[in-house]
């Protein structure tokens, strides 16, 4: 069996998962977190890396599907729960890394990939997924006014050292500053003499940025 043959063992055959894909009656621009098949490399469980020439994130499903000749049907299907994450881009490119973390949301818990944007004691992650938003009904008339959307969410996550999954991160100034914890006001003095806002996530990072090295 192939190294990726055995990250899918025990996941979705390629029968059963076309058939959820289709039942989903999802796009592919409203599936994926780009429709189109693009080099990669998956970050395995052992530290190492394998490059895959065509790869797709399933955000609707928490999947990345990777073409494999080899395969029946010619995909195999990457659970979180089987690697650490991936890169979005061929070797040798800045690509967008992707790490598999815990978290716990209102309609989900367990495992996904977030997009990573930092290294250090408080990172910053989006978890980019697709949500549902129910049809609308008039009861007293029996119909339905709204048929059911599905729309691509991206919200910003946050992991301090010590933590075992990843938290929401309300952008303000006051949840910014308590990531920092007795370093919030020397962050808030860098953050207001670089005019950074708790509201954009570059300036947050770079505040991260710094944080990092008053930790040194």
């Amino acid at each position: 069996m192939s190294e990726m043959g055995r990250l899918t063992g025990g996941s979705y055959t390629p029968f059963e998962y076309r058939r959820i894909v289709d039942q989903t009656k999802l796009t592919p621009d409203q599936a994926y977190y780009t429709p189109d098949w693009k080099a990669g490399t998956i970050l395995l469980a052992n530290n190492q890396a394998l490059a895959v020439p065509a790869m797709r994130f399933n955000m609707a499903m928490r999947l990345v599907e990777v073409q494999d000749p080899s395969a029946e049907g010619g995909i195999r299907v990457v659970p979180p729960a089987s690697v650490r994450g991936f890169i979005l881009g061929a070797a040798g490119q800045n690509g967008q890394i992707f790490e598999v973390q815990s978290y716990r949301s209102a309609t989900y818990s367990g495992k996904n990939y977030f997009e990573s944007l930092n290294q250090g004691p408080v990172r910053l992650f989006l978890l980019h997924e697709v949500v549902e938003r129910p049809a609308a009904r008039n009861e007293a008339l029996g119909v339905e006014t709204r048929a059911a959307q599905y729309l691509r969410s991206t919200q910003p996550y946050v992991l301090r050292a010590g933590q075992e999954r990843v938290e929401p991160l309300s952008l303000t100034k006051k949840a910014v500053l308590r990531l920092f914890n007795e370093k919030a006001p020397q962050m808030e003095a860098y953050a207001s003499q670089n005019n950074l806002s708790y509201e954009q996530l570059p300036h947050i990072a770079k505040m991260m940025e710094h944080y990092k090295t008053l930790n040194n």
